[in-house]
Parts: C-alpha cells; structure tokens; sequence
C-alpha cells in the first residue's frame, strides 16, 4: 500500500517540481512581463497536484481499512509451492501447489477469533487431516482451537501471513521428504502404542522413510492412526 501511494504522489509532484528546477536553472525562459503570472501557475499547479495526492493517499488508507475492519475478510486466490528450498518456493512451473490461507476475523475484544476459510482444501492438497494441521498452527500460536461445523477456528486476530508461516513449517516437518522435499508421503507408527510409539513419514517418489520431528499434534496422529485400524 505504501508503494503505492507513493507513486501517485510522484506522478503528481515531480511535473511541477521539474518545471520549477528548469526555471532555476534558466533552462526554461519566460518573458519578463510574465514571470509572476509563471510562478503563479506553478505554485497553483503544486497546490492542486498536492490535493490530488492527498486525496490519492486518503482514498488507499479508506479501502484498505474497509476490506480490513470492515468486512474483516482477507481472500487470497494465490496458489503457493508446496516446497522448502528457495529455488523451488520461487519456481512458477512447480508441480506441487496448495491455496494461499485465507481468513476472517469474528468477534470484538475479548472474543475475537480468526476462521481459517479455506483449511480444508489446503489439507486435501498436502494429503493431511484438516484437524491435525488446524492444532499444530494453534500449538504455535499458543491459542485455542476449535472445530464447529466446517469451521476451523483459532482464538485471537491473527494475520494471513502469520498463518502462512505456521503451515510452512507444518510443510517441511510433517510433509516434506527429508531426503527429496517431494510432498507425497504417508504417516506410518513405528513400535507399541503409548509413548514409545514414533511417527514416521514415507516418500512415494524416493522410498526414504524418516522420523517425523517431535511435536504436540504427533501423539494425537498416533492415537488416530492406531483407532482408525481396530
């Protein structure tokens, strides 16, 4: 937002700006009958570019407060690599992709909460439980959760982009190939149930198995995975 307006404050300064330095630098002649009436015009000019900006900036502060406060609503259509590595996050040709998280604010004070819009179509594109991937951006965030209905909610106003950074780290601890960063790996449980159980992930492209990283949410994919073969 803030390119933005400044850029039409110096679409709409320099002209004035540039015919003044030309003056002063007795690039430009005027007559010398006419030089009050050229100053005149070139600080009317100002003036009026000065407004134009002024409205410009108030106008982009106004819209985006709206979609913000307002409406309380943050849609994003991007799609996203499903990637860590630099090289392929920024690849445009990347096979793997999810949606951008997309959310809205409900509430006031004390009871404000963020629903997360579209949470089921990012888990069906990492191939993940919705539920899993909605308690592992609550742990990091430390806040509640809660699934009602099809609604996905965490408690507190929390920002797109603050999101987006827990369900990378989701990506590239419960997703991710270790070996090859290819997204298609199924959850396996290694030894007896309860605490000496592990969770591993499998690569279907390259076979490699590894240990998924500690965390709060493993004991629970655990426990789902172990009920769900009884």
């Amino acid at each position: 937002m803030a390119i933005v307006v400044i850029d039409c404050g110096l679409v709409y300064l320099v002209p004035s700006m540039y015919r003044w330095y030309l003056y002063k630098s007795s690039e430009l002649s005027v007559p010398s009958g006419d030089l009050w009436r050229f100053l005149e015009c070139c600080i009317c000019e100002c003036c009026c570019n000065a407004l134009c900006y002024l409205w410009k900036c108030l106008f982009t502060i106004f819209r985006y407060n709206y979609a913000i406060c307002n409406n309380n609503t943050m849609d994003s259509n991007e799609n996203i690599n499903i990637a860590a590595s630099q090289s392929s996050i920024n690849d445009p040709f990347f096979r793997y992709k999810m949606p951008a998280i997309s959310v809205k604010h409900e509430g006031r004070g004390n009871g404000v909460k963020t629903l997360l819009k579209n949470l089921d179509q990012i888990s069906k594109s990492l191939h993940r439980e919705p539920i899993d991937l909605l308690q592992y951006v609550a742990s990091e965030l430390s806040v509640m959760s809660m699934h009602k209905n099809d609604d996905y909610i965490i408690n507190g106003t929390f920002s797109p982009g603050v999101i987006q950074d827990c369900i990378s780290r989701f990506v590239s601890s419960h997703v991710l190939c270790s070996l090859c960063e290819n997204p298609e790996t199924r959850y396996s449980v290694k030894g007896k149930k309860g605490k000496y159980a592990t969770l591993e992930k499998t690569c279907a492209a390259c076979g490699a198995t590894d240990i998924v990283p500690d965390h709060k949410i493993n004991k629970r994919i655990i426990a789902s995975m172990i009920a769900s073969k009884k």
